[in-house]
């Protein structure tokens, strides 16, 4: 798992017009990738909802361990974005099978977040 480091950005916010503003510009993984932060922010603020909502599911309602599931998320995110072809997956489905595959790896012995 990379370890690039992704500061916590608090709980996911709630704000329809921010997330829907998010979807609708494509390009977010690519901009990661390039370094760009604001891209990434609006990544996190598209798909963040989502990912905690993985996150609560796949630690069983534990808030803690939700949130580290969260941080090594988008730490792996930021790490593979230069991988993601945009043909073959939409970027909410490539982060949450990110946050899918993260999960797993912290559930096995040994795991923990980044």
């Amino acid at each position: 798992m990379c370890d690039d480091d992704v500061g916590h950005r608090g709980a996911p916010r709630r704000s329809p017009g921010r997330r829907r503003a998010a979807e609708d510009r494509p390009g977010c993984v690519e901009g990661t990738a390039r370094g760009r932060r604001a891209a990434f922010e609006d990544l996190y603020d598209a798909t963040v909802e989502d990912v905690h909502h993985l996150a609560l599911l796949m630690s069983r309602g534990d808030v803690g361990r939700a949130q580290g599931l969260v941080r090594a998320t988008y730490a792996e995110v930021r790490c593979r974005a230069a991988s993601f072809k945009p043909g073959e997956h939409r970027e909410r489905t490539w982060v949450l099978a990110i946050a899918s595959e993260v999960g797993r790896d912290l559930g096995r012995p040994g795991g923990r977040p980044a």
